[in-house]
């Protein structure tokens, strides 16, 4: 495993965000995440776009 995947995975634990890596629904979505938002409230919606946004955060910056 990378580095890279490694802040990754250690990121979105510390704020409970489940993703997929798009490689893993294509071969050339290597650069993607994979977001599911089926079936869920639009307050929980609200909380796991808030959650993601700083993990997206966290890792950009560092």
């Amino acid at each position: 495993m990378t580095k890279e995947k490694r802040k990754y995975l250690r990121t979105t634990f510390v704020y409970c965000v489940s993703v997929a890596p798009g490689i893993d629904f294509r071969k050339d979505f290597e650069k993607y995440l994979r977001v599911c938002f089926t079936g869920e409230s639009p307050d929980r919606l609200e909380k796991g776009i808030d959650r993601l946004s700083k993990v997206l955060l966290n890792i950009c910056v560092e």
